[in-house]
């Protein structure tokens, strides 16, 4: 059996002390609830004592703009909003703003003091669009 010298067992044994002083810490024994429910409540978080980083992490919490320029009467908008963007939103809709706007591909032109609008769909698309 080898020994140790006697500093690097006083230096073994204090390192064993300050992991286990430190594990105390970082680690109460009073906190019995799982991690992922710690920010759940400010009593959970003084128990658990996280309650800063709670408060650091909520501050983060910040909603995900998403706007959609889109055309009316496009099918391929229409696949799209109905098979992709509307089950994403129900997934995100506690962290996401979602912006509809109905002018996708159009074009605009000034017609003496008024705007004339082209749309890819044709004038129906134009109406709805307004309408929307």
């Amino acid at each position: 059996m080898a020994f140790l010298p006697l500093n690097m067992m006083v230096a073994f044994i204090s390192l064993i002390m300050l992991a286990g002083n430190l594990m105390s810490e970082t680690f109460p024994t009073d906190c019995n609830v799982p991690p992922s429910v710690w920010c759940s409540s400010q009593e959970i978080a003084n128990k658990c004592k996280v309650l800063n980083q709670c408060a650091v992490w909520k501050s983060r919490n910040q909603f995900i703009n998403f706007t959609l320029y889109y055309e009316t009467l496009c099918p391929d908008c229409q696949n799209f909003i109905i098979k992709q963007l509307f089950p994403t939103f129900i997934k995100l809709k506690s962290i996401m703003n979602l912006g509809l706007v109905p002018y996708g591909n159009a074009y605009e032109q000034k017609d003496g003091k008024s705007w004339k609008f082209t749309c890819q769909h044709g004038a129906e698309e134009c109406s709805v669009n307004i309408l929307e």
